[in-house]
């Protein structure tokens, strides 16, 4: 028999995630311009009460059957589907947005971290975004055009031979026994039953494996906070280039000194980050603290908070900054962006000394080298540092602990907080993704559970797709033209022990 499973925590709770307890920080309590973070309670109120109804039993019309089913079209559900759909395997790719890109496109987080190492899908990518001189900027060898990576990887999901749902959200797993059978997805055409022999969660959040009953982590061990949420703007007008993380940041504080200005800044290593349009940057600088991207009332305030940083940054750089005073806002992310929610725990889960020691794993499907980046959770700067050394990602991480029929990829991964913050970024995840499609597509074609699956073989099968699998050295520069880039603030970058 087959049973649908649901999360219900999105039912009231207390602590600062609750919905009236987040205060904005507007530099002293002023209000209007240099909004910047939040002021978390100092008591936790009880928990407000809910009403609730049932809702009538109805039968589900079963939209598709499919071999493999990914959920979420970011670079790691664009690698499964493609390589889900190229090893031969029929599948489908559900995405909430009318495009694909997730972050990158979404969310303007326009650098692909990490993202010469694994090759395979990675180069691929980047080759056809060249093509389109879409790749590529001054100082930023990675950054990209939104746009253009929108189609790229629609056509990339398309030529697959991969089917492709848009508008759609996965609100809850079908399981039979402790096996995933499909999902249930809302759409603007109702409520429908996706059936597949495997599926992969791309949420990022790990939506579809915490509803399936995968256990899950979120937020760092001493307090369970998570890393800031991040409101990326995209400016016109702006000629002169960042090349330093301090740069931005003394540019600001400097028109502070000068103009007596109450504006603060949310975040002390801001970034305008050049894309390949000519005088086009996008901008890493505001900073919402205290809320939980899995969370619908988070989220919202998350938004607003973020468009209200922006705003008040961009009047105050216009105004008072000589270097963005022809600067102009072209729009602000579709999504803010977001670090860091559930991890779900796997059969293995990476750490921090795993990646300091640059472990090798027999079965290593990925391999990712990008530092330990934390945005501190509760304060202005970022906790962590560049690591020497490549690292694999076993497959075991990409295999939730009780259920069957299901694997995870991209930032949900199992990991430590610690480790993470270093795996999140775009390079790694659509080297998982690949590897996660191509294992899907293996065990339906054995007849096997992605947990039996002969890790040999789906390394092999990666090897033959292009994938550079146990690279030992980090090509140098990997984001910048600055080869002799280290980061400025050494103290600033202590890397952390995983507790």
């Amino acid at each position: 028999m087959i049973q649908v499973r649901f999360d219900d925590t999105f039912l009231p709770h207390s602590g600062p995630t609750q919905a009236g307890l987040i205060e904005t920080a507007s530099n002293g309590g002023r209000t209007g311009e240099g909004r910047s973070g939040v002021v978390l309670p100092q008591e936790e109120p009880p928990a407000p009460s809910i009403r609730s109804i049932r809702e009538a039993e109805r039968e589900l019309a079963v939209l598709g059957e499919v071999d493999v089913l990914v959920c979420g079209g970011g670079p790691a559900g664009t690698g499964a589907a493609i390589a889900a759909a190229r090893t031969g395997a029929s599948t489908l790719l559900i995405e909430q947005y009318g495009y694909l890109g997730g972050m990158s496109t979404a969310g303007l987080v326009t650098p692909h971290f990490d993202c010469f190492l694994n090759k395979g899908l990675n180069q691929e990518l980047i080759e056809r975004m060249q093509s389109r001189r879409a790749w590529g900027a001054p100082f930023w060898r990675i950054s990209f055009d939104p746009e253009q990576f929108k189609m790229v990887s629609e056509e990339m999901v398309l030529d697959s031979g991969s089917d492709l749902l848009y508008h759609a959200f996965a609100v809850a797993a079908l399981i039979e026994g402790e096996r995933m059978c499909g999902v249930v997805i809302e759409t603007k055409s109702g409520r429908f039953a996706v059936l597949a022999k495997v599926v992969i969660d791309c949420t990022g959040d790990g939506d579809i494996a915490a509803r399936a009953g995968a256990p899950y982590e979120k937020g760092r061990p001493e307090d369970g906070l998570l890393q800031p949420m991040t409101m990326m703007f995209r400016l016109g007008g702006v000629e002169w280039v960042q090349t330093d993380g301090t740069q931005m940041f003394q540019l600001v504080q400097q028109a502070i000194a000068e103009t007596g200005h109450h504006f603060r800044l949310a975040f002390e290593r801001p970034w305008a980050i050049h894309l390949p349009n000519p005088g086009e940057v996008a901008v890493q600088l505001t900073h919402v603290r205290g809320v939980d991207a899995t969370d619908a009332r988070d989220l919202t305030r998350a938004e607003i908070e973020g468009r209200r940083q922006t705003q008040a940054v961009v009047e105050f750089l216009t105004r008072h900054v000589s270097e963005f005073r022809n600067a102009y806002l072209i729009e602000t992310a579709a999504q803010i962006g977001v670090r860091e929610t559930r991890r779900i725990l796997g059969d293995y889960v990476l750490t921090l000394e795993d990646l300091i020691a640059a472990k090798k794993f027999d079965d290593g499907i990925a391999t990712a080298s990008f530092g330990v980046d934390i945005h501190d959770p509760v304060g202005k700067s970022q906790i962590g540092g560049p690591l020497t050394g490549v690292y694999d990602i076993p497959y075991r991480c990409l295999l939730p602990r009780t259920v069957e029929q299901l694997l995870v990829a991209g930032r949900c991964i199992s990991g430590t907080h610690a480790a993470h913050a270093s795996y999140r970024v775009k390079g790694p995840c659509l080297a998982m993704g690949q590897a996660a499609g191509t294992a899907a597509a293996l065990s339906v074609q054995h007849g096997v559970s992605p947990r039996k699956l002969d890790v040999a073989a789906l390394r092999r099968e990666l090897q033959r797709q292009g994938v550079e699998l146990g690279a030992t050295e980090r090509p140098l520069p990997d984001w910048s033209t600055d080869q002799s880039y280290k980061p400025d603030n050494p103290q600033a970058w202590e890397v952390p022990v995983d507790k």
